[in-house]
């Protein structure tokens, strides 16, 4: 059987998003600041009564819950006084991270992994509490080797950092040698019908600096068959790495990673007056994100 909610589930995920909204609209951001939808059936799968429950659901951190988190969990608690669990029928379906993995990604992944257990046991508790195999996923793609660059690593809880940093961090700089190295595939994330040949990708016009738009618009333009690649393409690729992000105040927020890859921030003002935040891209990012759309290279 797959996966689904029953009736009394989609009628809680309702009830979640509704207050989702409501907060969002609040505080004026996006939804997907407050939970994702991912985090609201993690929710309903769980159904957490205490905090610590809620910092188990899936991207659900410290942070997260300090500042969103009590009115989420006290709907669900309303909500099972009055209807009963489960809510849902079949297994849940979990993303298989270590496939995105490389071999090398695989064996760092296991003895990340190995090291979470230990320490979990140590201390009585679940090892996804400890951290997650997301976070574990995002710890090799992007191999911190410092205190200040483990902290940045979405997903890391506070009491992780705190107590256990240093033993994860040891782990990574042995295992790699202090090389950084991509150790996870790169898939095609891109309309598969879009691509440049390496003679057309050498008529590229590379900038001191360009936005996504433009690199978009100037890839759209040297192909033949009159594809066209959106700025989106880009930067949802940019954003799955971890480049950059947005704070729950709109901001503009490069990371490390971003940074090693080209990217700037600039402010600027708009017709009325109103000032807002880009992202740029110098000729080195311009030369990665051409190679991607090259036929058969996906490098970053």
């Amino acid at each position: 059987m797959t996966f689904q909610l029953n009736t009394d589930g989609e009628l809680l995920l309702k009830q979640l998003k509704s207050l989702r909204s409501k907060m969002a609209d609040e505080a004026l951001v996006p939804v997907y600041f407050i939970f994702s939808n991912n985090s609201l059936l993690d929710m309903i799968i769980k159904l957490p009564k205490t905090k610590e429950e809620m910092l188990m659901v899936e991207r659900v951190g410290e942070k997260g819950y300090n500042r969103y988190g009590e009115p989420f969990l006290k709907l669900i608690n309303e909500f099972t006084k009055t209807h009963t669990p489960p809510f849902h029928e079949g297994k849940p379906f979990k993303k298989p991270y270590r496939s995105f993995l490389n071999k090398k990604g695989r064996e760092l992944f296991q003895g990340l992994s190995l090291i979470r257990e230990e320490i979990a046991k140590r201390n009585n508790m679940e090892p996804s509490a400890l951290i997650d195999d997301q976070t574990i996923t995002n710890l090799i793609v992007l191999l911190p080797f410092t205190r200040e660059e483990f902290i940045r690593i979405i997903g890391v809880r506070k009491d992780t950092r705190e107590l256990y940093m240093d033993v994860f961090l040891d782990f990574i700089c042995v295992f790699t040698n202090h090389q950084k190295e991509r150790y996870y595939h790169i898939a095609n994330d891109f309309p598969e019908e879009f691509f440049i040949s390496k003679n057309q990708a050498e008529r590229f016009v590379y900038k001191d600096y360009q936005t996504a738009s433009e690199i978009a618009k100037a890839l759209s333009e040297l192909n033949n068959a009159n594809k066209l690649i959106k700025a989106t393409d880009i930067t949802r690729r940019i954003k799955k790495y971890d480049c950059y992000y947005n704070d729950p105040f709109g901001h503009i927020i490069i990371t490390d990673a971003g940074y090693k890859f080209g990217l700037v921030k600039e402010e600027r003002t708009g017709k009325k007056g109103k000032h807002y935040e880009v992202v740029l891209y110098n000729k080195e990012a311009q030369k990665k994100i051409v190679n991607w759309f090259i036929k058969d290279i996906y490098k970053i």
